[in-house]
């Protein structure tokens, strides 16, 4: 068995999917995925098909950092491999977005309001 994804350096964002993708010549009809750091388990994903690849959405539960790695082996312990060390980067803070239409109505009545109430008070000589 060899892990061929992740690799060296990879960087992962919490929330996103990570795809882990491996080739095998065993005939295990599931496989063990765990995140792993030094000689501890981080995460236990639930066995998956040995079906060679398999998309992790990475919870935000798991801490940023680097020197991750996984570890696969099949349910009947007759292959096993690690990935090489990767990084899980923090989620994004999304930045609020702006309905632009909305906006640019918003500004326009606005500026009718002003402009009414200028032509207003010039033809009465006082604002209402």
């Amino acid at each position: 068995m060899r892990i061929t994804s992740p690799v060296n350096n990879n960087s992962f964002t919490q929330g996103k999917v990570m795809n882990i993708a491996w080739e095998t010549d065993s005939t295990s009809f599931k496989v063990n995925i765990r995140l792993m750091r030094g000689n501890t388990i981080i995460y236990d994903i639930e066995p998956v098909r040995n079906k060679g690849y398999y998309d992790w959405n990475i919870p935000s539960s798991i801490r940023p950092g680097t020197d991750y790695y996984i570890f696969i082996n099949a349910t009947d312990n007759s292959v096993s491999s690690t990935s090489q060390t990767f990084t899980i980067k923090p989620k994004l803070k999304q930045i609020p977005s702006y309905n632009f239409p909305l906006f640019l109505i918003s500004i326009i009545m606005g500026v009718a309001m002003i402009w009414k109430k200028k032509i207003i008070k010039t033809k009465t000589g006082r604002l209402i």
